[in-house]
């Protein structure tokens, strides 16, 4: 089929030239007026136009049949352009941010106490050996149980000094956050030394309970025992002849003796001499002076 429509137009032209040639007219004299060149172009613009118009048939696609009544025509959709995913755009990425984790509430417990100062014999006081003193400490009932009647001051270990191994610790109430003197006997050692003693609460199960965060320290009596000084005798007066000596009764070995008769009595004397040199060598205002019976 190419082959034919290839030299379609070679057929064509050889054709029209033949054509022409037998439609030219037999008196070849050149028409008055016109001239012979004039002539042979228009035969040539002529066939031209008939090549050009072959070609056209030839090679032109023919259209299609226009629709006819009853015929639908469907409507082709255009394609409709694909939708490209394009790379999304370089965000920052945040930085994970620290959230603030709130403390676990510790709950306070039932029985604890707080020490807030000793009220008597501070740690190294000074105690005379064998002596009885008594011991005081404000303690603060930081838990969240009220102390009454039932809880007891306790001996937990050290140096007991005497002290009972247990005590009411108050007739009353002690409420949380509320302070009270706690108070024991004591007796200081016969020898000196330092000495120490711990102390507790216990509440009314029986469960001891002390100072410190976890209520399990004790709080404590810390005394210095020294022995006592002996005290200096000094000079004094147990009884004073000389004041005494003129109302004072005197005897010799037979009968009573007159007060303030003359030296030489023979029966014995009983007087005062004043301003009188002694052996000592020292001169006395006044000296009760005594001679016995000749």
């Amino acid at each position: 089929m190419l082959p034919f429509i290839k030299r379609l137009p070679f057929v064509m032209i050889i054709a029209l030239l033949f054509l022409s040639g037998c439609n030219l007219p037999a008196d070849t004299t050149p028409t008055q007026g016109v001239q012979p060149d004039l002539i042979y172009t228009a035969a040539a613009q002529t066939v031209a136009a008939q090549l050009t118009q072959a070609a056209v048939n030839t090679q032109s696609t023919p259209l299609p049949p226009a629709p006819t009544q009853g015929m639908e025509v469907t409507a082709t959709s255009a394609p409709q352009p694909t939708a490209t995913n394009q790379p999304p755009a370089a965000t920052n990425t945040p930085l994970p941010t620290s959230t603030q984790v709130p403390p676990t509430a510790i709950p306070t417990p039932c029985d604890r106490a707080s020490f807030v100062k000793d009220i008597s014999y501070a740690d190294g006081a000074e105690v005379a050996a064998g002596a009885t003193f008594v011991k005081t400490w404000r303690l603060k009932n930081n838990g969240s149980c009220t102390w009454n009647s039932s809880y007891a001051l306790v001996f937990a270990s050290g140096d007991a000094m005497n002290g009972p191994a247990s005590q009411q610790l108050t007739t009353g109430t002690v409420a949380p956050g509320q302070e009270i003197d706690v108070s024991v006997t004591l007796k200081a050692p016969d020898k000196a030394g330092d000495y120490s003693g711990n102390w507790k609460l216990r509440n009314s199960s029986n469960a001891v309970f002390g100072i410190g965060a976890d209520a399990s320290s004790p709080f404590w009596v810390k005394v210095k025992v020294v022995n006592p000084v002996t005290p200096t005798p000094t000079a004094s007066v147990l009884f004073d002849f000389i004041a005494k000596a003129a109302g004072a009764e005197w005897r010799n070995a037979n009968a009573s003796l007159p007060w303030g008769d003359p030296n030489e009595d023979s029966a014995g004397v009983a007087t005062y001499i004043d301003n009188v040199k002694l052996n000592d060598g020292k001169t006395y205002s006044r000296v009760l002076a005594t001679y016995p019976q000749r």
